[in-house]
């Protein structure tokens, strides 16, 4: 009776294990599709971002053209106004971008409990993030 109560203990152990081990298979696959989820996204707000200073561009040339026809200012001071504001609206988008991927990407993490297991000092109480 000893002999049985061992194995139907170490059966029920290795079931615990492979819920386990399954849990954790389970997680890796949500966090797999998290970070699916976060390419997407990044890309998106890049696209977003290139089309935004494409149409700043845009605006901005009109504008400093129509300056320059009213106006007569030099060439040389617009180029240096267009590139001034092209490069502060490009800095600008792209860390917005980055930090709405990176807050983005911080509060998707994927955390399973892992179950109590019957083996001694083997995923008791362990939990498991996969981020």
């Amino acid at each position: 009776m000893e002999q049985h109560s061992a194995a139907t203990r170490i059966t029920k152990a290795y079931v615990e294990l492979k819920l386990s081990f399954s849990h954790v298979k389970a997680a890796q696959a949500a966090a797999a599709a998290v970070v699916v989820v976060v390419v997407v996204v990044v890309v998106v707000v890049v696209v977003v971002v290139v089309v935004v200073v494409v149409v700043v561009i845009v605006v901005v040339v009109v504008v400093v053209v129509a300056v320059m026809v009213v106006v007569e200012v030099e060439v040389v001071v617009v180029v240096v106004v267009v590139v001034v504001v092209v490069v502060v609206v490009v800095v600008a988008a792209v860390a917005v971008a980055a930090a709405a991927a990176a807050k983005y990407a911080k509060r998707t993490g994927t955390c399973i409990e892992i179950v109590a297991s019957p083996i001694p000092r083997t995923n008791v109480g362990r939990s498991e993030c996969v981020r």
